[in-house]
């Protein structure tokens, strides 16, 4: 089957202050990242393989539907690509380990700098993940492949969008002792 990517690196490019250099060997990856870790939380495993058939067969401008689907999609993996993109950038793995290259007219950001860029994006991305959700929340009678059964498998990530690396607690957390 043909990898179908539902934004491409000219889009965020043009979009975003991603440079015009910024390889497509390192955006494609975080694109398709973006797609199939993040957004498949959002829509789904059915769902998101519908959009992705739908454009993959050039059908998408006939369903006016899955069309604005797709736009509200966007945005949301445009921003969810640069996040994934920024540690391919600017760390690589090679046979010496894990490198960061300079260049005597370059300088490259501290480790505490780059969490601060990603977060910048993260929070971007967050925005229009909760866009989204809430297109979603309003729309899901109309697509079939978003059933009743599987919106409410998905409600969780339909009613947030925020982004954390601190665990908030869970079924665990509450029967073990303090």
């Amino acid at each position: 089957m043909k990898e179908v990517l539902l934004v491409s690196a000219a889009t965020i490019r043009a979009t975003t202050n991603i440079h015009d250099n910024v390889s497509d060997k390192y955006l494609l990856p975080a694109i398709r990242e973006a797609q199939e870790i993040h957004l498949r939380g959002y829509l789904g495993y059915v769902l998101l393989e519908k959009l992705k058939s739908l454009v993959e067969n050039g059908e998408i401008e006939s369903q006016p539907k899955y069309k604005e689907l797709l736009e509200w999609c966007r945005y949301f993996l445009t921003y969810s690509a640069i996040v994934e993109l920024l540690m391919k950038v600017g760390y690589k793995v090679a046979n010496m380990g894990v490198v960061r290259t300079s260049d005597e007219n370059v300088e490259n950001i501290s480790s505490s700098e780059m969490v601060l860029v990603k977060s910048e994006y993260q929070s971007k991305a967050d925005y229009y993940a909760k866009q989204l959700q809430k297109y979603l929340c309003d729309q899901y009678s109309q697509f079939p492949e978003l059933s009743e059964e599987k919106y409410n498998q998905l409600r969780a990530n339909l009613r947030s969008a925020a982004t954390s690396g601190l665990w908030l607690g869970g079924v665990i957390g509450k029967n073990r002792a303090v």
